[in-house]
């Protein structure tokens, strides 16, 4: 890879473990899915003020927002754990939307990008550098704690039937009235009773797909007139680390006051960040 790009991620890694507003670790994550309820009668990701694409929001963009706030996953060993396999037939148009509007709908890192995790003691005031490794790009996960395909179906489900609920409510209070205002239009836009009685595998697919591009775009604070994200959570720690024996017996023995520092180089795109990981779990 660029060897200056490197030493700018080496650069950007201790400028930004060096801040005292850092904690000590939590120790093992708990995989608690965190999994944004929604009002019935308002809908945050619909606000041109926090996301903006050349699209128009559909079902699986509804739904996948919900689950946009989910850890993302560094492994120190390689994975194939997830349920979902992409099926490119059915994402193909949510990959042509986020490049059309995003210049980018990549969804993974390849083996291209280099990943570093480094581990870091809290002592004091100070943080302390402990040691670096480089673990395969592949093993980076956008998409967990992992929901089963039951789980996920009851998420999506229930947003249909909140959706489908608001819709009929404003069907019957405005009775032959054809919403325009943005924010209805959106949830409802052919007025009344548009949401679909089950969702189908393409939508699942797309949501994932979706999910997975939007975590990338956003680690990487992607940003333009047609790809307006909301960055408020990119400044809350959203990593966790999972890392395999034989890595752990390399480090000193895990306390408190361990986290670590990951860092991201997309090599292709010439674009680096850093995510603070403060839970961690022992495979």
């Amino acid at each position: 890879m660029n060897f200056q790009l490197y030493i700018f991620m080496l650069f950007s890694v201790f400028s930004s473990i060096s801040s005292d507003e850092f904690l000590p670790g939590f120790g093992e994550y708990s995989g608690t899915i965190n999994i944004k309820e929604w009002n019935l009668f308002y809908s945050d990701f619909l606000e041109q003020k926090n996301y903006r694409f050349s699209f128009q929001p559909r079902l699986p963009h509804w739904i996948g927002e919900k689950l946009l706030r989910n850890q993302i996953v560094i492994r120190t060993f390689p994975t194939e754990i997830n349920d979902f396999k992409e099926n490119t037939d059915y994402t193909k148009n949510i990959s042509l939307e986020m490049e059309t509007s995003c210049g980018s709908s990549k969804s993974a890192f390849d083996k291209t990008d280099v990943v570093t995790l480094t581990l870091m003691e809290k002592q004091n005031n100070n943080s302390i550098f402990v040691k670096t490794i480089q673990v395969d790009p592949l093993s980076v996960d956008f998409y967990s704690p992992k929901l089963t395909r039951k789980q996920f179906q009851i998420v999506a489900e229930f947003e249909v039937k909140q959706r489908t609920t608001f819709c009929d409510f404003l069907c019957k209070m405005n009775s032959g009235y054809t919403f325009t205002a943005g924010e209805h239009l959106l949830i409802c836009p052919n007025s009344c009773w548009t949401c679909p009685a089950k969702i189908d595998d393409k939508s699942f697919a797309e949501m994932e797909k979706f999910v997975k591009i939007m975590k990338y775009l956003e680690l990487f604070q992607y940003n333009s007139e047609t790809c307006n994200m909301w960055y408020y959570y990119r400044y809350i720690t959203t990593g966790i680390v999972e890392l395999d024996k034989k890595t752990v017996s390399s480090f000193p023995k895990l306390n408190p006051y361990h986290y670590f520092v990951a860092s991201f180089v997309d090599t292709k795109a010439q674009k680096t960040a850093t995510i603070v990981l403060k839970d961690y779990k022992i495979i």
